[in-house]
C-alpha cells in the first residue's frame, strides 16, 4: 500500500522537483496550500508532482475537514511558517508529530528561552518586548537590561531583522524603524573565545539533530564561516574545523536542549556558539537546517537529510537506530578535505547591487564545484533581510590551510559594487509578513 505524505507548502522552502524524486520510492506526495501568495506556474507543477490540497482562505475546521477526507500517513513542513499547522493538522489526525506547545516553543524564541529555563538549561538573560510597545513604556522596559545585546524578531528566521544594540536608545530605534507589528527578543550577547579577533571562521556551529519516538540522535556538527555584520550567516563547513571535544560538548547540548524543549518527531537544526566558558547553546530550530545544509552533506557525506526527515513522520520501523552518523569533527585538522558553502553578504550600507561581474571568474578558483547567483545587477539590497539576501553562493571544497582565505578570494573575483543607502533602507514586508493560513 502506498504512503501519503502532506506536505504544507512554503515558496521556496524546498526544491519541490527533488522532493518528490527522494519520495518518489516510497510515497505520494499531497501538498496541501496554506500561504497568501500567489504560486503561479508552479501550482500547476505541484499538482504533476502529486496531489493538492488547497486550503488558502479555510478556517482551520474547513481545512481539517478537507484533510481528514483525504488519504494522508504523515504530515510535514520544512519552514517556521509551517510547522504550527502541520503540528495541529498532525495531532487531530493522529500522525507522527510534534505536539502544539512544541512547536511553538520551536519557533518562538522568547517561549523557546523560557521553556529552556524551567529544564534548568543555561540561556543568556532575555527579555520579551511586546508589539506595540509605547516609546515611554519601551524605554522603562528595557533601562536596566545587561548590554551589549541583540535584537530579533521573537518569531523569524534567518536573523532577519537582528541586530548588535549598545543601549536603551539603540533597542528604540531598532523598534520604531520596524514594522512594528511584531515583538521582539531582546537577549543578552554571548561573548565568543576570539572575541575582537579577525577571523574568517566562526564561533559557532549547527547541530543537526534528528528525533523519533522522543529519543534525540546527533548526526552531525556543521561548522561556520564568520558571520557578516551584524548577524548574517555567510556559509557551512564539513567537518568542523574544531576539535572533538568541542563538537562533542555541542552535540550533547543539542540533545539536552530537544528533550527539554518535547520535541518527539522530526528534525531540528540547532544553534551552539563556543563560549570562553564553554558552548552555550543559542537556539533550537524545528526543521532542517536551511542554507542548503542538506545539500551540503549529500555531497561530502553522501547522506539524505531530507529524505530522511519525510520518513521519519511516515508509519516505518525504527530508522535511526541504523542512520549514518557524520564524523562530529575531523581527527586530522591539517590532512582533511573541507566540504564549504560560502554565501557572499553585500556590506551594511549597501542599497543595490550595481555590478557583479566575477561569476565566471570564481567559477575557475581552485576546488569551486557550483556558483549560483541570488540578486541580479539593479536589485535593492537591505541587510534588513537577513542571511537569505545573501548576492551569491559558492560550493566547493579546500584544506584546512586554505580554508580561511576561501571568503576573501570568493568576495574579490566577484568584483560586485553597491550603491550607498543614503536613508535606511525600508523593510520587505513592512506592511505585514506573510502568514500561513488557517492559524
Amino acid at each position: 500500500m502506498q504512503l501519503h505524505l502532506a506536505v504544507i507548502y512554503w515558496p521556496n522552502s524546498v526544491d519541490v522537483l527533488e522532493l518528490a524524486e527522494k519520495t518518489g520510492p516510497y510515497c505520494r506526495l499531497v501538498w496541501v496550500l496554506a500561504g497568501d501568495e500567489e504560486l503561479g506556474p508552479n501550482e500547476r507543477l505541484l499538482g504533476r508532482l502529486g496531489d493538492v490540497i488547497d486550503i488558502r482562505g479555510h478556517s482551520f475546521e474547513t481545512a481539517l475537514a478537507q484533510l481528514s477526507g483525504s488519504e494522508i500517513d504523515g504530515v510535514l513542513g520544512f519552514t517556521d511558517e509551517t510547522l504550527r499547522l502541520a503540528a495541529r493538522v498532525g495531532g487531530l489526525l493522529g500522525l507522527r508529530s510534534n505536539s502544539v506547545p512544541t512547536v511553538e516553543a520551536v519557533t518562538d524564541k522568547y517561549l523557546q528561552r523560557r521553556a529552556l529555563r524551567e529544564h534548568g538549561i543555561p540561556t543568556p538573560p532575555f527579555l520579551l518586548v511586546p508589539a506595540g510597545t509605547d516609546a515611554q513604556a519601551l524605554r522603562k522596559l528595557v533601562a536596566g537590561f545587561p548590554y551589549p545585546a541583540i535584537l530579533k524578531p521573537s518569531v523569524g528566521a534567518a536573523s532577519r531583522d537582528t541586530c548588535w544594540v549598545a543601549g536603551p536608545d539603540a533597542v528604540l530605534d531598532a523598534v520604531f524603524a520596524s514594522s512594528g507589528h511584531e515583538r521582539f527578543l531582546l537577549e543578552g550577547y554571548l561573548l565568543g573565545r576570539r572575541e575582537g579577533e579577525k577571523s574568517a571562521l566562526g564561533e559557532f556551529l549547527s547541530v543537526e539533530t534528528f528525533v523519533e519516538r522522543g529519543r534525540p540522535e546527533v548526526l552531525g556538527v556543521t561548522g561556520k564561516f564568520s558571520l557578516a555584520p551584524p548577524f548574517r550567516e555567510r556559509g557551512h563547513i564539513l567537518p568542523p574545523p574544531v576539535d572533538e571535544a568541542d563538537a562533542a560538548s555541542a552535540a550533547a547540548l543539542a540533545v539536552d536542549a530537544a528533550k527539554a524543549l518535547g520535541v518527539q518527531w522530526g528534525a531540528l537544526h540547532v544553534e551552539v556558539k563556543l563560549c570562553r566558558d564553554g558552548p552555550k547553546l543559542i537556539e533550537v530550530n524545528g526543521r532542517l537546517g536551511g542554507g542548503r545544509i542538506p545539500e551540503l552533506y549529500a555531497v561530502a557525506y553522501a547522506c539524505d537529510f531530507i529524505a530522511l526527515a519525510c520518513r521519519l513522520v511516515l508509519p516505518s520501523p525504527p530508522l535511526l537506530a541504523t542512520a549514518r552518523r557524520m564524523p562530529l569533527a575531523s581527527s586530522s585538522l591539517t590532512e582533511t578535505v573541507y566540504h564549504y558553502r560560502y554565501n557572499m553578504q553585500a556590506p551594511t550600507h549597501a542599497s543595490r547591487l550595481l555590478a557583479l561581474k566575477g561569476a565566471e571568474r570564481i567559477r575557475q578558483l581552485p576546488g569551486v564545484q557550483d556558483v549560483m547567483v541570488n540578486r541580479s545587477v539593479g536589485d535593492r539590497l537591505d541587510w534588513h533581510e537577513g542571511t537569505d539576501a545573501y548576492v551569491l553562493t559558492v560550493r566547493g571544497t579546500t584544506s584546512r590551510e586554505a580554508l580561511e582565505s576561501v571568503p576573501d578570494l570568493i568576495d574579490l573575483a566577484a568584483e560586485a559594487r553597491y550603491e550607498t543607502a543614503q536613508v535606511p533602507a525600508a523593510r520587505p514586508g513592512s506592511d505585514g509578513s506573510r502568514r500561513v493560513s488557517p492559524l
